[in-house]
């Protein structure tokens, strides 16, 4: 998947990743973990923030099928936890991340057929994209570099969305024999019309974090230097809300038939993604990135 590996690589080259996925200047923070794998750390803070901070800055943040258990599992199991107020969602490094591992594609340990992975990926990823749908209580997405697929479509799931200044959104889905996920072939038409929906889902035009806020799709956009503390205030504000209140407004503005429609298109775009990891043009492209790798 050579086309792939040179937009990551590029994206990478663009924002001072280095060889260890780390970036000069980057702030790490305690954190008062709840459960914490290598990939993953997972924290919930006495003011109530459940915090989930993808930790693979040398694989580029990418998305592996324990990740996607893990932020499955955390979303579903705090829906009824009272010391949970809201959810931030953030990564390690220069990018926030770069979508799906490849390798899942790729890695088969157990010698199941493609068609079994498919099935179980398409069934994964909906299950992700449905936490993320019915989860009662707000979530903050702290996109502090490039964001690529997945990790950029599942932003018009949270409820609020703030960017660094330098960031740029990438689903290049055409380029790559794949199609939209975590319902963006609806949402991102209905928050930024059909016109820059179809640039970024067909054409696979980067969307500049400045045209993220202007087109709706992110909350506002903070200078490198001061986004971390930016985004703390925004989440101390949020928390220093009535959680009740909060809840009862999401669930108002994302209404019960919402997200049954909602739930609907992302069974369809599941289903739809299933039958091109079977067709030739995603095979042809996982071929490429098999060769890429030896």
């Amino acid at each position: 998947m050579t086309k792939y590996i040179a937009i990551i690589d590029d994206l990478a080259a663009q924002h001072g990743v280095s060889a260890d996925g780390s970036a000069s200047g980057d702030a790490k923070k305690a954190a008062t973990p709840v459960s914490t794998s290598e990939d993953l750390l997972v924290s919930v803070s006495e003011s109530g923030l459940l915090t989930l901070q993808l930790n693979r800055p040398a694989r580029y943040n990418a998305l592996n099928r324990e990740m996607y258990d893990a932020i499955t599992q955390a979303l579903e199991s705090s829906k009824s936890q009272d010391n949970v107020k809201a959810v931030l969602l953030k990564s390690t490094g220069a990018m926030f991340s770069s979508g799906n591992d490849l390798s899942m594609f790729t890695d088969n340990p157990n010698g199941v057929s493609f068609e079994e992975m498919a099935d179980a990926g398409a069934i994964l990823l909906e299950n992700f994209v449905n936490a993320f749908l019915t989860y009662p209580k707000p979530i903050v997405a702290a996109v502090q570099g490039p964001a690529v697929g997945i990790a950029a479509t599942l932003l018009a799931l949270c409820d609020l969305v703030y960017v660094s200044e330098t960031v740029t959104l990438h689903t290049p889905f055409t380029a790559l024999g794949q199609t939209p996920e975590a319902c963006s072939s609806v949402l991102f038409p209905k928050i930024m019309g059909p016109a820059q929906a179809n640039a970024m889902l067909l054409l696979g035009e980067k969307l500049s974090a400045k045209d993220a806020v202007n087109s709706g799709l992110a909350t506002a956009a903070f200078g490198v230097a001061e986004f971390d503390q930016q985004v703390q205030e925004k989440v101390d504000l949020l928390l220093s809300r009535y959680p009740i209140s909060m809840k009862q407004s999401k669930a108002l503005v994302r209404s019960p038939e919402l997200i049954k429609e909602l739930q609907a298109v992302n069974h369809r775009e599941c289903q739809t993604l299933k039958k091109m990891w079977l067709g030739s043009e995603c095979m042809d492209a996982v071929l490429k990135f098999q060769s890429r790798k030896k």
